[in-house]
């Protein structure tokens, strides 16, 4: 079954991807909608990405990963990759978040939200920190090197010059079911 806030999303969430949260099915025989744990109100405020953004980090602190939808996901991989390339260029994003299941959903997120070329930067510069990250005793050189090829993928992504905030809310606008 598809889930009605999925129509335009690559791919249907498996099961894990967020707890068995169902409203009873109408009368009509509709099936059960499978909602999120905490919605935000479209009325919160005008910004809806951070709205979203504090209603889905309130969710996994206390949930975890399993409590968030396929939508929450990717919605929550893009935000975080902006905010730590914007703030420390790709080598920053790939330290600290480490799980390539996370760069993947990045990746699908920006797919979804229709940055293509965003995602290719992202597939890019993944290849690069996966082949090239220097060890702790690598020469200078290889160091220089490595940093070069990064920042290589830090100036493609800003020079997108995205407004990550209008198309982190673009997305949940389309796609989440507001309380």
């Amino acid at each position: 079954m598809k889930w009605p806030f999925f129509k335009s999303l690559p791919e249907e969430p498996s099961p894990g991807d967020g707890p068995d949260i169902s409203l009873p099915a109408v009368s009509r025989g509709l099936p059960a909608l499978r909602l999120p744990v905490n919605r935000a109100v479209r009325s919160d405020g005008a910004d809806l990405a951070n709205t979203v953004h504090e209603c889905l980090d309130a969710t996994y602190k206390t949930y975890g990963a399993a409590a968030l939808t396929r939508v929450e996901i990717l919605f929550r991989s893009v935000y975080a990759i902006d905010s730590f390339v914007t703030n420390g260029g790709f080598d920053a994003y790939f330290a600290d978040c480490d799980d390539p299941h996370e760069w993947d959903n990045a990746i699908a997120g920006l797919k979804a939200m229709h940055q293509p070329q965003a995602a290719r930067i992202v597939e890019n510069a993944r290849q690069v920190y996966q082949t090239t990250l220097p060890s702790d005793d690598a020469d200078q050189a290889t160091v220089r090197a490595y940093f070069e090829g990064i920042n290589v993928f830090n100036q493609q992504w800003f020079d997108l010059d995205l407004n990550f905030n209008a198309v982190l809310s673009a997305f949940v606008d389309t796609h989440y079911p507001w309380a």
